[in-house]
């Protein structure tokens, strides 16, 4: 029963999912350009480092009345954005491309902290295997210990605390 019902969801579902997909693109490549969208992606050319659609400056008046030219023309934002970047240059944009050597900017920030973390990590354990190596020397001392087999008390106990007072002059 449960798999006669999954197999006669499993087409409606997709066929759903589907129409929602198709219509959320259609809306969206149907959705007006306006001013504002693509100010909120160029920066101001007034050296102030704000989005055009954040200034107040004449500069940013300025490209704001440039790109409402450029709607009452009829292009399309990626046009525009081109204009811009054309006049410009890529510094215009509040985001690098997604295209070339730009891809650089998106990835080398993930890349570093996937390094420092990898740094990280190795320190830390070397640090652990370090310490855990001072620990166990510390516990060398005893009877059953190999190397103190042939000694006598008298050069175990000398040795014992010998290595007690470097191991703390070591770790002081």
């Amino acid at each position: 029963m449960r798999t006669m019902l999954r197999s006669r969801l499993t087409p409606a579902v997709a066929v759903v999912l589907l129409v929602v997909v198709r219509w959320s693109s259609t809306a969206a490549a149907a959705a007006p350009v306006t001013v504002k969208d693509i100010a909120g992606e160029l920066l101001c050319q007034c050296n102030c480092t704000k989005l055009v659609k954040d200034c107040d400056c004449g500069t940013a008046d300025t490209m704001r009345q440039e790109i409402q030219a450029q709607i009452d023309k009829g292009l399309s934002k990626k046009k525009i954005m081109a204009y811009f970047v054309d006049k410009y240059g890529k510094p215009v944009l509040a985001a690098p491309t997604t295209k070339g050597f730009d891809i650089t900017a998106w990835v080398t920030p993930f890349v570093a902290i996937a390094a420092a973390g990898a740094l990280m990590y190795l320190i830390l354990r070397r640090w652990v295997a370090r310490h855990r190596l001072l620990a166990a020397t510390a516990g060398a001392g005893s009877a059953t210990s190999p190397a103190m087999a042939g000694l006598s008390e008298d050069e175990r106990a000398n040795l014992k605390s010998r290595l007690d007072r470097e191991l703390k002059e070591f770790l002081e």
